[in-house]
C-alpha cells in the first residue's frame, strides 16, 4: 500500500520541486510590473474655433503608488475630481461616479512610451483610448481651478 501512495504523491513533489520558488515567482512579477513615474499627464488642448478646453489630465503625485490623485475631464469647460487609483500589473484604474444619473465609468492607466494611455469603459459605453503624454505642469487641474492655462 506504501507503494502505490508514493505513486499518487510522488508526481506532485517532482512538480514542486520544479517550479518557481516564491522568490523566483515574486522577482518575476516585479518585472513585469509597469509602474507609472510620479508627475503630471494630459492631453487638454484649447480648441482653435471654440476656445474651449478639450481632453483628459492626471496629477499622480507618488506616480503608481499614489493613494490618491487629481483627475480632470475637461468638455467645454474643465471640472477636477479625486479619485483613489488602485494599483495593479499593468497601471491603475479607478472610478469616477456617473453625473446625473449615468452610469459609473472605468478608468484604467498603463505606461506607454514616455506618457500613459487612457482606457475609458463602462456600462454601454463604448471604449475609447487616449494618449496622454507626460507634461510639465497642471493645464486641466489648473483651468478647473481656476487658474491660469499653461504648461
Amino acid at each position: 500500500m506504501r507503494g502505490v501512495a508514493w505513486l499518487c504523491v510522488g508526481p506532485l513533489f517532482l512538480l514542486a520541486a520544479c517550479g518557481q520558488t516564491a522568490e523566483e515567482r515574486r522577482a518575476e512579477t516585479l518585472a513585469q510590473d509597469r509602474t507609472i513615474a510620479p508627475g503630471y499627464y494630459g492631453n487638454v488642448a484649447i480648441g482653435e474655433e471654440s476656445g474651449d478646453p478639450g481632453g483628459y489630465e492626471i496629477h499622480l503625485p507618488q506616480g503608481s503608488d499614489s493613494s490618491s490623485a487629481e483627475f480632470a475631464i475637461c468638455q467645454g469647460d474643465c471640472s477636477v475630481v479625486t479619485i483613489e487609483p488602485r494599483r495593479g500589473l499593468g497601471g491603475i484604474s479607478f472610478v469616477v461616479p456617473g453625473q446625473a444619473g449615468a452610469s459609473e465609468l472605468l478608468y484604467a492607466l498603463r505606461p506607454e512610451d514616455g506618457g500613459l494611455e487612457l482606457v475609458i469603459s463602462g456600462d454601454g459605453a463604448t471604449e475609447e483610448s487616449q494618449r496622454l503624454p507626460r507634461i510639465d505642469g497642471p493645464a486641466g487641474i489648473a483651468i478647473a481651478k481656476g487658474e491660469p492655462f499653461g504648461r
